[in-house]
């Protein structure tokens, strides 16, 4: 039976970056829950965002997006929404990292090819891992990742959290600044 436990060096490393895409990912679903109380004068609707997925957080957004559209900041709008259609890769590769057991070599034995591919990982085979979905709906799937691509991965999450924040703050803004709290009027 192959090894597949990675050396200790691989091991602290890869967890450093899992615990990065986790935590990246954490900061996009509590940015979008506050884009969602925006729109809410009275925060009494908070609690129904809280806990929510990624996914719903997302649909809600696009929801509340496209209610209301007309209110002066379209720009930021159509903005938030690529914004938003940037996160459906994202999140399947979080899931991916999140949601994998992980071994340093193909649990389909030598039919290698069964993995979905690195980029890194052709020039480097020493520095590939098998990321095996845990939580998969369909027939098993295997993909290769590096080290690295796990922190490429939590890098693009930490940047798009950083655009959601800029968009959603500029759309407050204008919002307030036109006199439009177009949300939810009558509740309180």
């Amino acid at each position: 039976m192959p090894d597949t436990t990675p050396d200790a060096e691989l091991t602290e490393s890869l967890y450093r970056a899992i615990g990065r895409v986790v935590s990246e990912s954490a900061k996009v679903e509590d940015r979008l829950r506050s884009i969602l109380s925006d729109f809410d004068p009275t925060d009494n609707l908070a609690i129904l965002f809280e806990g929510q997925s990624w996914e719903w957080l997302v649909q809600s957004v696009k929801v509340v997006l496209a209610k209301y559209g007309a209110y002066g900041w379209r720009g930021e709008r159509d903005e938030m929404i690529s914004l938003l259609g940037e996160m459906a890769e994202l999140r399947d590769l979080r899931n991916w990292v999140a949601h994998s057991t992980w071994r340093k070599h193909c649990s389909f034995g030598d039919d290698d090819e069964l993995c979905a591919p690195s980029v890194r990982g052709k020039s480097e085979p020493e520095k590939v891992l098998h990321f095996n979905r845990s939580r998969q709906r369909r027939k098993r799937a295997e993909k290769r990742f590096t080290v690295e691509d796990v922190e490429e991965i939590a890098d693009r999450i930490e940047d798009l959290c950083v655009r959601l924040h800029d968009c959603g703050t500029r759309m407050a803004k204008r919002r307030y600044m036109l006199g439009r709290y177009p949300a939810y009027k009558g509740l309180g």
